[in-house]
């Protein structure tokens, strides 16, 4: 991936905890009865949250800076500091200006390089949002050809199955286990031969359970490409 990288999707994740980090234990008393009614603990749960994505935090922020946000806001042991509470909202800032600014070259690249993309991928790119689609399967026959079959009943806007046909496939990337996969985020680029360099990020649907998010990446480079839409 060019643009949605793996990096830019694990700080994500990263950003948005720290947004509700400050206001984890503001829950209302109705919910933490509901929890309790549930048979589960509130505070420990937001404490197992944060020791799943400890690593990712470790991985984007100083050590210190982790420690104070367990202290101060789940464990509690600390007081609040104004300071921390600075460095989280810059942070927060910080990042959305670098996802709108990554959002904003892959459209612009996506222009430059739109007429000389095949009429049916230009036709799926604007009609239908492929987010969160579930990988049904990703097939390569022995003709030359790979197919994506997407899933689109939890998607953006994939109203049905979708099949994604890349015809006269030069090389293929396609990550093991692949099946049942989410969709994220795609991308897409010429090479400099004139072929569709097609790039899918992909929320495995397996992996450790110590891992907060388990990625795999998708890569498809072909001469031709077919889209039809099965709707259910």
């Amino acid at each position: 991936m060019r643009y949605f990288t793996k990096a830019m999707y694990e700080k994500m994740q990263v950003y948005g905890y720290l947004q509700v980090a400050p206001h984890l234990n503001e829950q209302s008393e109705e919910l933490k009865e509901w929890y309790i009614t549930q048979g589960r603990d509130y505070r420990s749960e937001v404490r197992q949250h944060f020791l799943l994505i400890e690593p990712l935090l470790l991985k984007y922020l100083p050590d210190f800076r982790v420690s104070a946000i367990f202290a101060q806001f789940v464990a509690e042991t600390e007081g609040r500091s104004e300071e921390l509470t600075v460095y989280i909202n810059q942070m927060a800032k910080d990042h959305e200006k670098a996802w709108e600014e990554t959002c904003r070259n892959s459209w612009e690249e996506y222009q430059e390089i739109r007429v000389t993309l095949p009429q049916s991928f230009t036709v799926m790119r604007e009609k239908h949002d492929l987010h969160d689609a579930k990988i049904i399967s990703v097939n390569s026959p022995e003709d030359s050809s790979v197919i994506v079959i997407l899933d689109g009943k939890s998607s953006l806007g994939l109203c049905g199955t979708g099949y994604l046909t890349f015809e006269d496939v030069l090389s293929y990337e396609i990550p093991e286990g692949v099946d049942g996969d989410w969709w994220l985020y795609d991308e897409v680029h010429l090479t400099p031969e004139g072929h569709v360099d097609f790039r899918a990020l992909l929320h495995a649907n397996s992996g450790s359970s110590e891992e907060f998010v388990h990625l795999h990446e998708l890569r498809i480079i072909a001469k031709g490409f077919k889209f039809a839409l099965v709707r259910t």
